[in-house]
């Protein structure tokens, strides 16, 4: 699920759906965690699957397998 935060709009969409929104639309996109914003990104595995993930403390992590959803 996302919520747009100017216009508090929510809905589903998919991976690639946010993939591209990401990478290509140039979308800034986040979780929150405990009140910490946790930046999302656009990833490519080496055989060219598409996904995405989080950074935190300059690390790759996998807060979005805390999601539901995910």
């Amino acid at each position: 699920m996302w919520e747009d935060n100017s216009t508090l709009n929510k809905g589903t969409t998919t991976r690639q759906n946010m993939f591209d929104w990401i990478v290509n639309k140039k979308g800034i996109a986040y979780v929150e965690d405990r009140g910490n914003k946790i930046p999302v990104y656009g990833a490519v595995t080496p055989d060219g699957k598409k996904y995405i993930r989080t950074v935190r403390d300059n690390a790759w992590t996998d807060e979005l397998l805390n999601l539901d959803g995910f």
